[in-house]
């Protein structure tokens, strides 16, 4: 990770895991430039939420802006972590502050780096009908 401001802490050296985690951190405080800065120029995003969204560009404002709208705060704990120099997969939790009460959220990240930029980032998220509140 980039600081002791990340969101996402990681005891793994990892360039992919840290580029995820500089995402996820955008994310959870909302800060789009953070996510564009990790992403390669065509990359590509995926989520049950937004479907597919390409572009940095794209993806950094959609996923920069959900703080404020879909949630007030949230933090994010990393159960399982696996990469090697072009991919990565976490399953982890959010942990979120949302208008209608707390809610957390058991996701699978997967993506895939070229050339220190993320290429492609699908989240699987656990269905918010059988979510825990």
């Amino acid at each position: 990770m980039s600081g002791s401001d990340a969101v996402i802490n990681l005891a793994i050296d990892s360039l992919v895991l840290a580029s995820w985690g500089e995402v996820v951190t955008g994310i959870l405080r909302g800060e789009p430039g953070r996510i564009e800065q990790q992403l390669d120029g065509d990359a590509v995003f995926y989520d049950a939420f937004f479907g597919t969204v390409t572009g940095a560009a794209n993806i950094a404002r959609k996923l920069g802006r959900m703080k404020g709208r879909a949630f007030n705060s949230a933090t994010g704990e990393v159960r399982t972590a696996l990469s090697d120099e072009t991919s990565c997969a976490v399953e982890w939790i959010q942990r979120l502050t949302t208008p209608e009460g707390p809610m957390t959220l058991e996701v699978a990240s997967f993506c895939s780096v070229r050339d220190g930029r993320i290429t492609r980032l699908c989240d699987y998220v656990q269905p918010l009908e059988n979510r825990k509140p």
